[in-house]
């Protein structure tokens, strides 16, 4: 029970600090850099290598604490993340069958297109600014392009530090009868 009780403060804790760093950390870097999204990648990396579930509770409460900061509406950020996860779950659990490189740089770009997709579609249906649709302006382009670099490269030094910290990753060999 009490280990339980640890577990879940220092996750609270964790989703904590990941969107506080998203909120206020990483909009102060340079532009290229500034496009992360140390919170969707969080979320990814939890459904890739723990569960469903533990991702949906982190991209919830990271959601809520960045609709607190944020200038959005409140929920925009708790709909697109835990979107971003339901199409990252379903690409997982769908198409892909285990858990390589690929996969992990796959369901990477599919969470941050899927992000991108409901973050322009929440902004144009609810901040219309008599801009045309959100596909056809430059600037979606342009950040999904930045976002998706910074995103799997990202995913890129997670996997590398994963596949160094845990043996599950490691590839085995079938031996010949």
């Amino acid at each position: 029970m009490l280990r339980r009780t640890i577990q879940a403060i220092l996750f609270v804790i964790a989703v904590s600090a990941a969107a506080l760093i998203q909120f206020s950390f990483l909009p102060a870097l340079p532009a290229w850099p500034a496009a992360f999204n140390l919170v969707l990648v969080a979320a990814v990396f939890i459904l890739f290598f723990f569960d469903f579930r533990p991702a949906l509770v982190f991209a919830l409460l990271a959601g809520v604490w960045l609709d607190i900061l944020a200038f959005n509406f409140f929920s925009f950020h708790i709909l697109t993340l835990s979107l971003s996860v339901l199409v990252a779950y379903g690409i997982l659990r769908s198409w892909l069958t285990n858990r390589s490189l690929y996969a992990w740089l796959l369901l990477m770009a599919a969470a941050t297109i899927s992000h991108e997709a409901v973050a322009g579609l929440l902004r144009y249906l609810f901040v219309y600014d008599g801009r045309s649709f959100f596909l056809f302006t430059a600037t979606f382009w342009i950040q999904l392009l930045r976002q998706s670099a910074d995103n799997v490269g990202a995913a890129l030094i997670l996997f590398a530090l994963a596949a160094a910290a845990t043996r599950r990753l490691r590839p085995f060999f079938l031996e010949p009868a």
